[in-house]
């Protein structure tokens, strides 16, 4: 594959992830919860994608932001989660393995998801240092004008869960750089409008296949 096939590769590849977070953030909004396990089967596949991008720093920061923003997500559902169940209720169904009590298997399931929790917190952190090693927000601000232009300064952040969708407008502006309290909503607007950005510069010839409506 020659270097300007993988740009493009990577080019795709980012807009795929965008896309998933777009669906991921309108079901959530439409069942008024959000779903660990759809949002965990993005991390393998941006795993690749961040290998691919090795050579790319600007797209490859961009991928471990999302990263970041995708384990901060599952980090807030399972905190919710553990608050919710302790373990003198219920956690999991013990029918799956008649061997264990029901306080064995409470403690099993529950002692899961903190290992859990406790993982994507930690590799969060390690995604969000490596994403602004290679895209800081001085870069932004001196290399990607266009991007950095529509940040809106007076925008708070909802946080986590709180994407506040108005239906049918999808547009919006966002606040840089982007953290841990970035809404999945708002990384797909940066997003759009970075690779938009970044493949001009490159020479990749690229339009996006989803178009965000105001």
């Amino acid at each position: 594959m020659s270097r300007d096939e993988r740009k493009r590769a990577v080019v795709i590849g980012a807009e795929s992830v965008l896309c998933f977070m777009m669906a991921f953030v309108l079901m959530d909004t439409q069942r008024s919860y959000s779903d660990r396990n759809a949002w965990n089967t993005i991390i393998p596949y941006l795993a690749t994608l961040q290998e691919a991008a090795e050579t790319f720093k600007p797209m490859l920061g961009l991928l471990l932001q999302l990263e970041g923003i995708i384990r901060d997500q599952i980090v807030y559902v399972d905190m919710q989660l553990l608050d919710k169940h302790s373990l003198k209720t219920e956690f999991g169904n013990p029918a799956a393995d008649p061997g264990r009590t029901i306080e064995q298997h409470k403690a099993q399931e529950y002692y899961k998801h903190c290992h859990d929790f406790h993982d994507h917190f930690m590799k969060a952190q390690g995604a969000w240092r490596s994403g602004w090693m290679n895209l800081d927000v001085l870069d932004l601000q001196a290399q990607y004008p266009k991007t950095w232009a529509k940040r809106d300064e007076r925008r708070l952040a909802y946080g986590k869960g709180r994407d506040a969708i108005v239906k049918g407008r999808y547009i919006r502006g966002y606040n840089l750089p982007m953290n841990n309290m970035t809404s999945g909503l708002e990384a797909v607007n940066f997003g759009f409008n970075f690779i938009a950005e970044w493949s001009q510069a490159a020479g990749v010839e690229w339009k996006p296949k989803l178009i965000l409506s105001e």
